[in-house]
């Protein structure tokens, strides 16, 4: 439960960021904190749910990771967050993702800063 209410916060502060950044562009939306907390939750929990089949998904493409000494890995992770992205905002009234490059652009600042929020995390917990 501890894990998912840090995953949570994190998610939260990455999408307040896509927000912020994004804000000039209209790309992105959060109209307050209410909508940027439910669309946190709801992407920490299906991070948590679609993640474990990721996992499968690149140990089957191994060979590819291989060749590509590990982007593809990135490349899959990052769709996913766009797709991630784009379904929630459609879900949730009040975090608004226009189109596909609303999606990209929010979850090319959203992959690395969830990315390196959670190996901080990791490394405090040690």
């Amino acid at each position: 439960m501890r894990a998912l209410l840090i995953r949570w916060v994190i998610w939260l502060a990455a999408l307040e960021l896509a927000a912020w950044l994004l804000r000039s562009s209209g790309l992105l939306k959060l109209e307050h904190v209410g909508p940027a907390m439910l669309a946190a939750l709801l992407l920490a929990l299906l991070n948590a749910l679609v993640r474990p089949v990721l996992a499968v998904f690149n140990l089957i493409a191994l060979p590819i990771n291989i060749l590509t000494l590990g982007l593809f890995a990135l490349v899959v992770a990052f769709v996913m967050n766009a797709v991630l992205l784009w379904a929630v905002g459609q879900w949730i009234d009040g975090f608004k993702v226009h189109g596909v490059l609303g999606a990209l652009a929010g979850a090319a600042i959203v992959s690395p800063v969830t990315a390196i929020l959670s190996a901080v995390v990791r490394e405090r917990r040690r």
